[in-house]
């Protein structure tokens, strides 16, 4: 497995959504502080020095690559996606949110909008966190027999103009979630 280190940064902010949890009942009558608490991507966990962190669960990332690698050719013009989503990990499960300046991001803002909900066919609104700055850094593992650094790099950038990550981003039609890779460093 050959490793790579990488940074990326928004070029557009990202949209969370707050958990939808059984064991909490009537969410939307909650006030929107304790609404915006239950952050689905998410308020880390309550315990240890990560307590209170944002992050991004890897796999919105790895599902974004593997997005992006819908528009990469391979061997006879065939899509990479299929070997590119059974082949990648992304190390840490969860990725710390961070400012231009390396600092943890624990604030955002509050979106308000109009949602269809798709059992009733209703309208309506719906308040998710929107961060408007942030990075992300992990190491991307992927098989160098199947694919080239070249044809990965090609992926990831092709996933951030194309796909981005989270709530109403590129790929369902929405404008968020956009990022380029800032820093992309060979490991092994």
């Amino acid at each position: 497995m050959k490793s790579i280190s990488i940074k990326i940064t928004g070029t557009k902010p990202i949209m969370m959504n707050y958990y939808h949890g059984n064991e909490i009942k009537a969410v939307e009558k909650m006030p929107i502080e304790d609404q915006l608490k239950l952050c689905e991507y998410r308020l880390a966990p309550e315990e240890g020095e990560e307590k209170g962190k944002l992050y991004v669960p890897s796999e919105n990332v790895r599902k974004s690559i593997g997005h992006g690698a819908k528009y990469v050719a391979g061997k006879r013009g065939v899509s990479l996606r299929p070997t590119v989503l059974s082949m990648i990990t992304i190390e840490p499960a969860a990725l710390y949110i961070y400012d231009d300046e390396d600092n943890y991001v624990y604030d955002y803002e509050i979106d308000e909008r109009s949602v269809r909900n798709n059992v009733t066919n209703g309208r309506r609104m719906k308040k998710r966190p929107l961060i408007t700055e942030w990075n992300l850094k992990f190491t991307l593992q992927f098989d160098p027999t199947l694919l080239s650094a070249k044809q990965m790099r090609e992926c990831v950038d092709r996933a951030g103009l194309m796909s981005g990550i989270l709530e109403f981003r590129k790929e369902r039609g929405g404008p968020f979630g956009e990022y380029i890779v800032n820093d992309w460093k060979v490991l092994k």
